[in-house]
């Protein structure tokens, strides 16, 4: 109750839409509001989920974080980022995982943002003929990992990628040998 009460004196009005819409402003009170109703609405809980709530909650186009630096398509909103974690971090209720590593990490200059990212990862996932060796979702480089066995794989994928709509410069393609990995649910 005290974090809370802190958080409303600390933070009266907090500019939190997610990455690309017009900033709104939301009292704490309604940031917190704002919270539990994405969270009831999560259907999962993976690393992925997480993420993808704190892009809608957080302003600056959040597009991951690793143990040493986070992600933001507009490095310039970091206040207003920092400042919304810090009280999304008071919200009574459930606590959001990342909200600490995200009050300080570092940042860089992200191209995309979380939303956007997962949005292409499961349209190539559920679109795209499955000829990767692995996929991920690379918080690391703020970019949709896949591996290939073959140059002919990756360049068939690349060009399916694109005429589906997803940016080409958020692909990060590579060749790789090893066991063939044929994942049909999307994350």
């Amino acid at each position: 109750m005290r974090r809370s009460i802190r958080a409303l004196l600390i933070a009266p009005v907090i500019a939190a839409c997610g990455a690309d819409t017009a900033a709104t402003p939301l009292s704490a009170a309604q940031l917190c509001a704002k919270r539990d109703s994405l969270v009831a609405h999560m259907t999962g809980t993976t690393i992925d989920d997480q993420f993808e709530l704190l892009a809608q909650l957080l302003p600056g186009g959040f597009g991951g974080l690793t143990a040493s630096f986070l992600y933001l398509k507009r490095p310039d909103q970091v206040d207003a980022f920092r400042s919304t974690a810090q009280v999304l971090s008071a919200c009574p209720g459930q606590f959001l995982p990342y909200l600490i590593e995200a009050e300080y990490a570092p940042v860089r200059q992200g191209e995309y943002d979380w939303v956007e990212m997962r949005r292409w990862y499961r349209l190539l996932r559920a679109t795209v003929p499955s000829t990767w060796n692995t996929a991920d979702m690379n918080e690391g480089t703020n970019r949709l990992a896949f591996t290939f066995r073959t140059d002919s794989a990756l360049a068939t994928f690349r060009a399916r990628a694109i005429a589906a709509g997803v940016p080409d410069g958020v692909l990060s393609l590579a060749l790789r040998e090893g066991t063939f990995v044929n994942q049909h649910t999307a994350h």
